[in-house]
């Protein structure tokens, strides 16, 4: 046994046995409070008292400061000031040459100093545990002190404060995305509300937790393999499944240079972006990484910067006169293959050359020249054209101008007409007779007068041609019906389109006893029907190879025209024809008739008189168009 440690031992048991038996001749002593509990550095008074039947000495024994504040025969009360721990308090007493004695404990209390949570990890992975450590400096009873360790303000545990300065206190958690920027804490509780006291607690400052997700995979890197030197070229590298990604650096780098990049975040994914230049020739590496949580994700591909000019192609001579010999030659940089007008070298090769027969049909073609090289497993392609130039006298054709249009009047034309050559020919188009210019380009809308015969002419360095053409228009014309005796019951008409002439318009009339107004070369029939009651006297009078029946009638014509189309305009002579034919200056009016052969050719002609029987008829009117 440690020197020392017997009296103390001793002493607790004698205070015991005080405590419980009383001295000799019923002798007893006490204290009072039997235990109390104070702050550390507090004062308390003990009162020492005894019963002895004659004069005995007592006091307190105790290694604390203490002096006497009150005393009487058998008790004194003492004060006991700047206590620091917990201690046991004895009374004694001898009584009779006996001691007695009583103990109470006194138990001292103070706060912890401070609490801290130990520093955290920068990042944190996601699902994996973590161990926290609360650091507690000072504070008793331990056996009422515990740390609880907080979330935000979420207890997630709770331990006895042990031994030791300072003493660490161990958590285990398992932090979640959501915890990511969560701050956490630890929060010590002195509770001595069962010593009558209260509930005292303190919280440490607190640290913010970085959770983070990486993914096991690598960035995805999108760089071409081969680049032509001197060119800017665009690089990508994506990572998924990143989090939080806006906290993750990404780094492009070319060979030992560092790429300018243009970061992008959406939802889990980063991406960086950078246009890169390059005129060093050769094999160069690119590398991207991507870090997250001090932790990294890389992946390289090798570029080749390569220098592959375009082939050169020679047209000799580039501009020629049709009908002569024209050499196309393509030549590329050794290594390489060339193709000329997508037929390839023969053998292949940097070099190929075809020869020309020019025409005026290949005026404006384009000759090409595609040369291949292959760099690192890939082909390259360059291609150079150039434009031939025939020079060829005018031309002008159907395909350039169609010649002959027929256009109704009043519609939306476009007149195509264009005369083709190197150098471009200058084209006129004029109207014979009156020398008219044809009207080339959009007819908005087609008019009357624009109608004729045009003599075209293409002339330019190399020559002239000439070219006919023709321009219809065509009008509608309406003719009109004449009242009818009192029994008419309906009449019906048709219309007539007629070519148009140069001349202005001469309407006709269609009624019962004069009928159609031609125009030049116009070949029409003329119609009126009239339908007679079936109970009309002079239906049932009408005699026919069938007999009395209902029909329509369609009058004889009689042509009326105030100008004769093949006279000059000031001629006004009238001029009329009726069932037969008439001649004016060379030109000529045909007019027909025709009737049904059951009707009696009497009847037909009373029926133009009179409109009094009925029957059926047909009259043709031709013009012909006259010469110029």
């Amino acid at each position: 046994m440690a020197p020392g440690a017997a009296p103390a031992a001793q002493l607790a048991f004698l205070a015991l046995l005080g405590t419980l038996l009383p001295g000799p001749g019923g002798a007893r002593t006490s204290i009072h409070p039997s235990k109390a509990i104070i702050p550390r550095g507090g004062s308390l008074r003990v009162n020492c008292s005894m019963s002895c039947d004659q004069k005995a000495t007592f006091g307190l024994e105790t290694e604390l400061t203490k002096k006497v504040v009150s005393h009487g025969n058998n008790w004194k009360v003492f004060e006991l000031s700047d206590v620091q721990e917990d201690i046991n308090l004895l009374c004694y007493s001898n009584c009779h040459s006996e001691q007695t004695i009583a103990t109470m404990n006194l138990t001292v209390y103070w706060i912890p100093e401070r609490v801290e949570l130990a520093p955290l990890p920068l990042w944190q992975p996601v699902d994996e545990e973590l161990n926290l450590s609360c650091l507690v400096y000072g504070g008793a009873p331990r056996d009422h002190l515990s740390v609880v360790l907080l979330r935000g303000e979420e207890e997630l545990g709770r331990q006895p404060v042990g031994k030791g300065e300072p003493t660490e206190v161990m958590f285990t958690v398992q932090p979640r995305r959501e915890d990511h920027g969560i701050n956490f804490s630890c929060r010590w509780e002195l509770d001595l509300r069962s010593q009558g006291l209260e509930l005292f607690q303190n919280t440490s400052a607190p640290r913010k937790l970085q959770t983070y997700v990486l993914p096991s995979t690598d960035p995805h890197l999108e760089a071409p393999r081969v680049v032509e030197a001197g060119s800017r070229w665009p690089v990508k590298c994506t990572l998924d499944g990143l989090f939080p990604a806006w906290d993750a650096k990404v780094y492009l780098v070319l060979g030992d240079q560092k790429l300018e990049s243009n970061l992008t975040y959406n939802g889990d994914s980063v991406s960086a972006e950078a246009w890169l230049e390059e005129n060093e020739e050769g094999t160069h590496s690119l590398k991207c990484s991507v870090n997250l949580g001090e932790k990294d994700r890389r992946t390289r591909s090798n570029v080749t910067i390569y220098s592959f000019p375009v082939p050169t192609l020679t047209l000799s001579p580039p501009e020629v006169s049709e009908w002569t010999t024209v050499t196309v030659e393509c030549v590329t940089r050794d290594g390489a293959v060339v193709m000329l007008n997508g037929v390839s070298a023969e053998p292949p090769g940097p070099r190929a050359q075809l020869k020309l027969n020019v025409s005026a049909d290949n005026h404006g073609s384009n000759f090409s020249c595609s040369a291949a090289l292959k760099i690192a497993g890939q082909v390259v392609h360059k291609n150079q054209t150039r434009e031939l130039h025939v020079l060829y006298g005018p031309r002008l054709d159907q395909r350039d101008c169609l010649g002959n249009w027929t256009w109704q009047e009043g519609s939306e034309q476009t007149l195509k007409c264009e005369a083709r050559g190197n150098p471009i020919p200058k084209l006129n188009c004029s109207r014979k007779g009156d020398g008219a210019s044809l009207p080339i380009g959009d007819l908005r809308p087609v008019k009357w007068e624009v109608a004729g015969t045009y003599l075209c002419r293409a002339t330019s360095a190399r020559g002239e041609v000439t070219r006919e053409v023709v321009l219809n228009v065509l009008r509608e014309f309406e003719f009109w019906d004449g009242q009818g005796r009192g029994n008419l019951a309906s009449s019906t008409l048709t219309a007539v389109l007629c070519p148009p002439h140069r001349w202005p318009e001469y309407p006709g009339y269609c009624h019962s006893g004069s009928s159609c107004g031609p125009h030049l070369g116009c070949s029409g029939h003329c119609r009126l029907h009239l339908q007679l009651p079936a109970e009309d006297p002079d239906i049932r009078a009408a005699k026919g190879p069938e007999g009395p029946r209902r029909g329509c009638l369609e009058t004889a014509c009689t042509i009326h025209t105030t100008l004769n189309p093949l006279q000059d305009e000031t001629s006004s002579a009238p001029q009329a024809m009726t069932n037969g034919a008439a001649s004016t200056n060379g030109g000529h009016m045909l007019l027909s008739y025709t009737h049904l052969p059951w009707m009696p050719e009497d009847q037909i002609e009373d029926s133009v008189r009179t409109n009094s029987i009925w029957g059926h008829g047909l009259c043709t009117v031709t013009t012909p168009r006259p010469h110029t």
